[in-house]
């Protein structure tokens, strides 16, 4: 499942559509797309069906929000963020496992 939100008609048969905002930068993107691809989502079609063209980081933000740039920080933590103690700092915050 999948959301765009602020369809725009741009000319006749291209719409603006714009994701979801990301959760933790608030970030969006804006695409163009046609009246048969909104047609297409208005009847359920799955997003690799509608936007095949689209790499799967953007197809992403229609259907979380997340952007890449949090996704690698929330997903893929650079190794210096972690210490000997198995402890991992976020945004400034420590969690510690106990180890």
């Amino acid at each position: 499942m999948f959301t765009l939100l602020d369809v725009s008609k741009i000319q006749e048969q291209l719409y603006s559509v714009t994701s979801l905002p990301c959760p933790h930068c608030y970030t969006t993107v804006t695409l163009e797309i046609t009246g048969y691809q909104l047609w297409r989502y208005n009847n359920n079609a799955s997003i690799q069906d509608l936007l095949p063209d689209v790499e799967i980081p953007v197809r992403e933000r229609f259907m979380t929000g997340i952007c890449g740039d949090c996704w690698n920080k929330l997903f893929n933590p650079d190794e210096e963020e972690y210490d000997d103690n198995n402890c991992t700092r976020f945004s400034g915050n420590h969690n510690c496992y106990g180890y």
